[in-house]
């Protein structure tokens, strides 16, 4: 099958520091081109990944010094929109777009007569579902979301078919779990890191909180939420403390060590070590969802139970007692512990690889791409 993959012109494929969604494009595309379809990514030309690449812009906007987010953003889009357009092979089977709120896109893309499927990687706003309206009936133009729960607050979009995000399969390591437990991701709200300080001082368990800010938000969040509850802070010394992990070393209760953003082999290092993963973010911020987050399919693959939020999207990627347990307050997180500890680590990565992998993923896009195909040509 002939696939043309969209990436937003932002971040690089792969990211090289933040970019969740990138990082699952980077694995569809050398899946879906594993598998044997002819796959072309239009991304940032920064980007470094082994399928055919067309440059829809020199570098990523947000490795641009020259770009201001704020004011060239609209400017910017639409000549990178045309830009893509024109470089669209017109014998392309299936466009699959993850510029998923770009409307000039989108439109543009509706006119070239080549079935295109939006993947919305993104909770729902006021601009997905404006695209959403203008399109849900074009003959051309198709979505999937990434979560029923994300799909929740899509007005008309119960039936929009759901894919979860697949992510590369963790190398199989021997777990040293330690009285500590894990809280991973960029230093915003709805990664629960201040629900997680909380739970840390309850337990009497040492927390280990990897990330750091990347937007506005996360700079005051990280400012006025978790910075003053920092006992050690090993950001400037990330190695020594990754080394010390796997070298004898003595946690201590109710401690909250900060070490900054790690990359997949400090990440490795600290799945091992850890007792389990919180994202408890929704316990704090109603409403809002991010579509799949990678945070728990990342512990669910490297054999490590997760702690998640009763009715928010945990609830769909957390199985109670396979890979974790889903809760509604701190006290019943506190009570969960336990429960935590007696998880196999071997059941719950096996049913990560089935559930969450880039093949996993992949497949169920190849087999949507075929299904819309179809419908088109019976049109």
């Amino acid at each position: 099958m002939k696939i043309s993959i969209i990436a937003a012109p932002f971040v690089e494929v792969p990211p090289q520091v933040y970019g969740g969604h990138e990082r699952v494009i980077h694995s569809l595309s050398k899946e879906l081109s594993s598998n044997g379809n002819e796959v072309t990514l239009f991304a940032s030309g920064d980007s470094k990944i082994n399928v055919p690449l067309q440059k829809i812009c020199d570098r990523a906007l947000f490795n641009d010094v020259y770009y201001d987010h704020s004011t060239d953003r609209n400017f910017r889009l639409k000549e990178i929109n045309k830009k893509t357009i024109s470089l669209i092979d017109k014998s392309t089977e299936i466009i699959n777009c993850h510029d998923y709120d770009n409307p000039d896109l989108i439109d543009r893309l509706s006119r070239l007569e080549i079935p295109v499927l939006v993947s919305i990687g993104h909770s729902i706003n006021g601009v997905i579902q404006d695209i959403y309206d203008k399109h849900k009936d074009s003959f051309f133009i198709h979505f999937n979301g990434l979560s029923k729960s994300q799909l929740k607050s899509l007005r008309g979009g119960e039936n929009i078919p759901v894919i979860y995000n697949g992510i590369p399969i963790s190398i199989e390591q021997i777990r040293t779990p330690k009285n500590m437990f894990l809280s991973l991701g960029d230093t915003k709200p709805i990664k629960g890191h201040r629900t997680a300080i909380e739970l840390a001082k309850k337990s009497e368990l040492e927390l280990i909180i990897a990330g750091s800010p990347v937007y506005p938000e996360s700079e005051d969040y990280f400012e006025s939420s978790i910075k003053p509850f920092i006992d050690l802070d090993y950001s400037h010394h990330k190695s020594e403390f990754l080394l010390s992990l796997d070298n004898g070393y003595v946690s201590h209760g109710g401690r909250i060590i900060y070490i900054g953003s790690v990359n997949d082999a400090e990440k490795d290092i600290l799945f091992r070590n850890v007792l389990f993963t919180q994202f408890l973010g929704s316990l704090d911020i109603t409403g809002n969802i991010e579509a799949c987050p990678l945070v728990p399919l990342e512990s669910t693959l490297h054999g490590v139970p997760v702690l998640g939020v009763k009715g928010s999207v945990t609830d769909e990627l957390i199985v109670p007692g396979i890979n974790g347990y889903n809760v509604d307050s701190l006290f019943e997180a506190t009570r969960r512990i336990g429960d935590l500890s007696n998880l196999d680590s071997n059941s719950i990565r096996s049913f990560g690889i089935r559930t969450f992998s880039e093949n996993s993923m992949a497949q169920n896009y190849l087999e949507l791409y075929k299904k819309i195909i179809l419908e088109n040509e019976k049109s």
